[in-house]
C-alpha cells in the first residue's frame, strides 16, 4: 500500500521536521518545505493528499502560499491544514476560506496532529470555516483578572492585538461582580466572555476561589480560563479543574499565552 503524501510547509526546520517525524512514525510520506518557492515546486512535482501549512509564513506569509495553492488548477483540491498560534477566526478572516482548509493550533500536542490529519483523510474532520461559525458574532472577549496594573496592561495590550475585546478587573470582588457569580440563575444575556486570564495572588479573593466560583455557576463553569501566578509550583492545585486550560509562571512567555488563547477559541 502505497503511504500517503502529506507536506508540510514551515520555516522553522526544527519544528517542521519535528512534524514529519511524528506523521512518518504514524506512516505517513511526509515531506518539509522551508519556503514557498520550494512548497510550490514539490506541489506541482508530486501533489500531495495533504498540505501543512504555517500560517505566520514569511515573504507574503501562509495567506499568500494558501490562496496560489487554490488558484492553481494541479492543486486546488487539496486539503490544507494551516498550523498556528493565530486565533482561528482571524485565520478566516485573512483567508478566502472554505470547506477543504483545516485549523491546528500551535502549540500541540502530538495526538491533535494525528488525529485531526485522520479526520480530513476520512472526510470527518471541521473545516476552519465552521469552526468560525459556530462562534458568536463580533470579536471574542476576554476578560483579565490581575491586582498588578501593569500586568493587566501587558495582557490587554497581547490579547487585542490577538483580536480579543479585552476587559480588566483590579481585584476578585470586581471579578466576581463583572460576571455575576453569586447568582446561579440562567440568563443569556449576561455577559459571558471566551477566555478569562486570572491571577492567584490578588487582595480580597484568591484566584483559586474565584475558580472555584466560575466552576460552580453554570453560565460560567465552560469559560477557559488560563491563572497567572509569581509563584511556582501552582500547577497542581489546578490539575483537576477542567476549565483550566494551564498555568502561566510570571514573567510569562508571549508564546505560550497566544498558545492558551488558540486552545481556548478552538473549544
Amino acid at each position: 500500500m502505497v503511504p500517503v503524501q502529506i507536506l508540510v510547509v514551515e520555516d522553522d526546520a526544527e519544528l517542521g521536521g519535528l512534524v514529519v517525524t511524528q506523521l512518518s512514525k504514524a506512516g505517513f510520506a511526509a515531506r518539509l518545505a522551508t519556503d514557498g518557492i520550494e512548497a510550490m515546486r514539490l506541489m506541482v512535482q508530486s501533489p500531495p493528499r495533504l498540505v501543512i501549512l504555517d500560517f505566520n509564513f514569511p515573504a507574503g506569509g501562509g495567506g499568500t502560499l494558501h490562496e496560489r495553492i487554490r488558484s492553481s488548477s494541479a492543486t486546488a483540491a487539496v486539503p490544507i491544514m494551516m498550523f498556528t498560534s493565530t486565533p482561528p477566526q482571524l485565520v478566516k478572516q485573512a483567508l478566502k476560506s472554505d470547506e477543504r482548509t483545516y485549523y491546528l493550533g500551535k502549540p500541540f500536542k502530538q495526538g491533535e496532529l494525528l488525529n485531526l490529519v485522520a479526520g480530513i483523510m476520512a472526510g470527518a474532520a471541521r473545516p476552519l470555516s465552521a469552526m468560525s461559525a459556530a462562534r458568536k458574532a463580533g470579536r471574542p472577549q476576554a476578560l483579565v483578572a490581575d491586582d498588578d496594573a501593569a500586568v493587566a496592561d501587558v495582557l490587554k495590550h497581547v490579547l487585542e492585538k490577538e483580536g480579543f475585546e479585552v476587559e480588566v478587573a483590579a481585584d476578585g470582588t470586581q471579578l466576581m461582580d463583572r460576571l455575576r457569580l453569586k447568582d446561579l440563575s440562567p440568563d443569556e444575556g449576561a455577559y459571558r466572555p471566551d477566555l478569562i486570564v486570572l491571577d492567584i495572588m490578588m487582595p480580597g479573593i484568591d484566584g483559586f476561589t474565584l475558580n472555584l466560583h466560575l466552576q460552580h455557576n453554570p453560565r460560567t463553569k465552560d469559560i477557559p480560563v488560563v491563572v497567572l501566578t509569581s509563584r511556582p509550583g501552582m500547577k497542581a492545585m489546578f490539575q483537576s479543574a477542567s476549565n483550566v486550560l494551564g498555568v502561566m509562571e510570571k514573567p510569562f512567555e508571549l508564546a505560550t499565552l497566544r498558545g492558551f488563547v488558540a486552545k481556548a477559541l478552538r473549544r
